[in-house]
C-alpha cells in the first residue's frame, strides 16, 4: 500500500508544480498584455507614444519583442529615431517569474554600443522578479535597473555618462526604491569644465487603494535626491565654482482632509577659485523648506484629471486653469518653514505663512482684487548687516536705507529686520499700513 501511495504523491506534487509553472507563465502574459493596453489607452500618451508587441510562448520561458512607437514629431526629430526596440524574456517557474529586458540588436543598439566604455556589457539591463499570489491574484515586484558608462564625442567635445544602477519593489500598494549613479563629466578640448559626482536617489511611498503606479495617486510618498559635488569653469575658465551637498526632498502626507506637500531644498558650501579676485562672501549652507497645504480630494481628483488628458491639453494654460478651479474653491496655505543662509559674513533667515481662502480662480484672474480679500499671512525677514556690507554691489545697501528712513526695516542689534502681517488682503510692514 505504501508502494502506491508514494507514486501518487509524487505524480500529485508534479502535477501542482506544472500547473504552477503554467499559471505564472499566464499570469506573467496577462501582465505584459495589460501594461501594453494601460499604456496605448492612457489619453496622455496619445499622439506621443504607442506600444507594439510581438510574443513567442512556451511552458518554461516567454520571449517578446515590445517596441516604442514614437509619434511625437520634435521628440522623433531631437533623437532622430521613430522606435526603441526592447527584447523580454520571462522564466516562468513555480508562482514566480523573471523578466529580463534589454535593448533589441539592431542600428539603435549599435549606436549605444559605439559609446559604451564594455561593449560586451549590456548597455541597458532591466531585471524584475514577479511572486504572484493566486489567492488574491495580487503581484509583488522586485526590480533592479543597470547601464554602463557611456562616452559621448563631438568635435573636441566629450561628455562620460556615469554607469546608473537603481533598485526596487513594488508590493501590493507599497513602493520603493533607491540608485546611484556614476560621475558626469564634460570637457573640451581635453580639460574638465563641468562635473557631477556622488548622485543618490531614493523613493517609497503607499499608493491610494485601486490605483497603479502609473496613476501616480499617492497616500503618502518620499523622494530624496543628493548630489555631492557639483562643479564648473566659468568666465572662460577664469572661475571655478563648486557646489557642495545639493538635496532636493519631497514628503506627501495626508492629515484629516488636507494634504501636505512638503518641499526642501538644501546646499552645503560653496566654493569660488577665481584668477582674476576674491570671492567677497563664502557660503557656507543654505536651505529653502516649504510647505503646500491643499484639500486631499480635489488633489487626488486634478492628479487623475492631468493623467487622463491628452498631452497636448495639459500644454494649454486656460484648460488647466479651469483644472485647477477645483483646487482653488477649497483654500490653499503655503508655509514658510525655514530659509536660511549662512556665510562667513553674516546670516539671512525668513519664515512665514499665507492662508488663502476658498475662491474661484477663473473670476480672479478677470478681477485681481477679488483673491486680495482672501489673504492672511504673516511673514518675517532678518540679515546680518555685515553680510549686506559685504556685498560688493551698493545697491542693496541703498535701498535698505531708504526702506529704514521710512520705517519698511528696522536695524537691531546688528540686523536687519522686518515683519510683514496680511489681514483680509490689509498689509501691514512693521505696522505701517500699505495702501
Amino acid at each position: 500500500m505504501k508502494n502506491v501511495v508514494i507514486p501518487v504523491v509524487l505524480v500529485g506534487v508534479a502535477a501542482a508544480g506544472a500547473a504552477s509553472i503554467k499559471y505564472t507563465g499566464d499570469q506573467a502574459h496577462e501582465s505584459m498584455v495589460a501594461f501594453v493596453d494601460q499604456v496605448n489607452q492612457a489619453p496622455n500618451y496619445q499622439g506621443v507614444l504607442k506600444v507594439e508587441l510581438q510574443s513567442e510562448r512556451s511552458f518554461i520561458e516567454n520571449s517578446y519583442r515590445l517596441e516604442l512607437v514614437l509619434q511625437d514629431p520634435e521628440i522623433t526629430e531631437a533623437l532622430s529615431l521613430e522606435r526603441i526596440p526592447f527584447d523580454i524574456r520571462v522564466k516562468n517557474s513555480v508562482l514566480s517569474a523573471q523578466y529580463i529586458t534589454q535593448i533589441a540588436p539592431g542600428e539603435l543598439l549599435d549606436q549605444i554600443k559605439a559609446t559604451q566604455a564594455n561593449p560586451a556589457k549590456p548597455a541597458i539591463q532591466f531585471l524584475a522578479d514577479a511572486s504572484f499570489n493566486p489567492f488574491d491574484q495580487t503581484l509583488a515586484i522586485d526590480h533592479t535597473l543597470m547601464t554602463d558608462t557611456f562616452s559621448i564625442k563631438q568635435k573636441d567635445t566629450e561628455v562620460v555618462i556615469g554607469a546608473l544602477e537603481s533598485t526596487g519593489s513594488l508590493d501590493g500598494d507599497q513602493i520603493t526604491g533607491e540608485g546611484q549613479m556614476g560621475s558626469l563629466t564634460v570637457s573640451s578640448t581635453g580639460e574638465e569644465v563641468l562635473k557631477m559626482s556622488g548622485v543618490t536617489m531614493t523613493q517609497s511611498g503607499t499608493l491610494v487603494p485601486g490605483s497603479s503606479y502609473m496613476e501616480g495617486l499617492f497616500a503618502e510618498f518620499t523622494a530624496d535626491m543628493k548630489l555631492r559635488e557639483f562643479w564648473f569653469n566659468a568666465q572662460n575658465k577664469q572661475m571655478q565654482v563648486t557646489l557642495n551637498d545639493l538635496g532636493f526632498e519631497i514628503r506627501q502626507t495626508e492629515k484629516e482632509e488636507r494634504l501636505l506637500l512638503d518641499v526642501v531644498n538644501s546646499m552645503g558650501d560653496m566654493e569660488l577659485s577665481s584668477a582674476v579676485e576674491a570671492s567677497p562672501v563664502n557660503l557656507s549652507s543654505a536651505k529653502l523648506d516649504m510647505t503646500f497645504d491643499v484639500n486631499n480630494a480635489a488633489f487626488k481628483t486634478l492628479t487623475q484629471q492631468i493623467n487622463e488628458m491628452p498631452a497636448a491639453q495639459r500644454q494649454n494654460p486656460f484648460v488647466m486653469m479651469g483644472l485647477m478651479g477645483g483646487l482653488t474653491a477649497q483654500g490653499i496655505n503655503l508655509n514658510l518653514n525655514a530659509l536660511n543662509v549662512q556665510t562667513d559674513k553674516g546670516v539671512l533667515v525668513a519664515d512665514g505663512s499665507v492662508q488663502v481662502a476658498a475662491f474661484d480662480l477663473m473670476r480672479s484672474m478677470q478681477d485681481p482684487n477679488a483673491i486680495r480679500e482672501k489673504l492672511d499671512g504673516n511673514f518675517k525677514f532678518s540679515v546680518d548687516e555685515t553680510l549686506v556690507n559685504a556685498l560688493p554691489d551698493q545697491q542693496p545697501r541703498n535701498q535698505l536705507n531708504q526702506f529704514a528712513k521710512h520705517g519698511l526695516v528696522k536695524k537691531e542689534g546688528g540686523k536687519i529686520v522686518t515683519e510683514v502681517n496680511v489681514v483680509k488682503g490689509q498689509i501691514t510692514v512693521n505696522g505701517i499700513p500699505m495702501g
